[in-house]
């Protein structure tokens, strides 16, 4: 659809809901390049990024390789980990991983990579949360348009859409 449509006289908006982390970075980037479409995207940050982010930073190459997949980089290993020193009784001081992620240090992240693609992206998600109040999902907002007014409108009927 990005590449078969004529972008220059059709504008349009995008909702992603995926069932996990399915959505390729490259269907964003192909999405941004259009210049006119907008994006919904319902990220599962609690549902999906944060349950293959392990503790100890030992994660499964199949892991990995869905993370690069659906982040478009490698650069998530240390934004949401941190080396410690840890004490050897036998073998003295050595690093290991530990997992440093919270779920604002997920949304910003997750926002940051929207903006290397997408001219204008909401400061904030709307977070979904359950019951105990934990974010399972963020519904973000990106658009591909790079016209000032386009910038301005859309902020604004997104900052709108953000506070309900």
């Amino acid at each position: 659809m990005c590449k078969a449509t004529n972008w220059r006289a059709t504008r349009g908006v995008v909702f992603l809901d995926p069932y996990g982390l399915q959505v390729t970075w490259d269907t964003l980037v192909a999405i941004a390049r259009t210049k006119a479409l907008d994006v919904w995207v319902l990220f599962p940050s609690g549902m999906g990024l944060n349950r293959l982010l392990t503790k100890s930073g030992d994660i499964p190459d199949e892991w990995q390789e869905t993370l690069d997949r659906s982040l478009g980089t490698k650069e998530w290993r240390s934004a949401f980990y941190r080396s410690e020193q840890e004490a050897d009784l036998f073998e003295g001081p050595r690093s290991k991983s530990v997992k440093d992620a919270d779920p604002m240090k997920l949304e910003k992240f997750y926002l940051n990579r929207l903006r290397t693609i997408f001219p204008t992206v909401m400061n904030t998600c709307v977070r979904l949360t359950n019951s105990k109040d934990q974010t399972m999902y963020l519904l973000c907002f990106a658009c591909a348009n790079p016209s000032p007014k386009a910038k301005a409108l859309v902020s604004r009927l997104a900052g709108s859409a953000t506070k309900a």
